[in-house]
């Protein structure tokens, strides 16, 4: 990253990549001759990483959760008790994602993959139901951020399979 202190280095073609210099934006693009910001990162925090292959049980009732505030996908449940975790795809493919009540639960789910950023802009795909099942296709290297939420303070599994 270049430093705060100084100006964006010039843009001389639009749709490159470039660095602003803020550290909390990421997908700055040169436009009309400027490096302009990509999207900010505003998750609160990450809760966990995960790889392909993982599987993860996570209880709202006693986990630390936290809400977001920004809608989705324009989805409105992004205001449920969230856990987000962060997934770096090692490969380019297809990226399987399941989630489901745990131990006789019987909450609704939504789950989102943001692209990129952990950002709502960033929403690539969401689906809604007591269980749900996702599946994106993964540049390898690229960062992704799963976001799963339920409506109450309830236990779910989260499994990751690449193929």
């Amino acid at each position: 990253d270049s430093s705060p202190d100084l100006p964006p280095p010039p843009c001389p073609v639009d749709g490159v990549p470039c660095d602003d210099g803020d550290p909390t934006t990421i997908g700055d693009v040169c436009k009309g001759g400027t490096c302009v910001p990509g999207l900010q990162e505003t998750c609160k925090k990450i809760d966990a990483d995960i790889d392909c292959g993982d599987w993860d049980h996570w209880d709202l009732w006693t986990d630390d959760v936290h809400g977001a505030t920004n809608a989705a996908c324009d989805h409105d449940k992004m205001d449920w008790y969230d856990t987000i975790y962060r997934f770096v795809a090692p490969k380019t493919g297809t990226v399987d994602v399941w989630v489901s009540g745990y131990g006789g639960s019987s909450d609704t789910w939504v789950a989102y993959v943001l692209a990129g950023a952990c950002n709502p802009a960033a929403c690539m795909k969401w689906d809604f139901g007591f269980s749900v099942g996702l599946d994106f296709q993964a540049e390898a290297g690229r960062t992704y951020y799963i976001v799963v939420e339920g409506s109450s303070w309830d236990s779910y599994s989260l499994s990751v399979d690449c193929e």
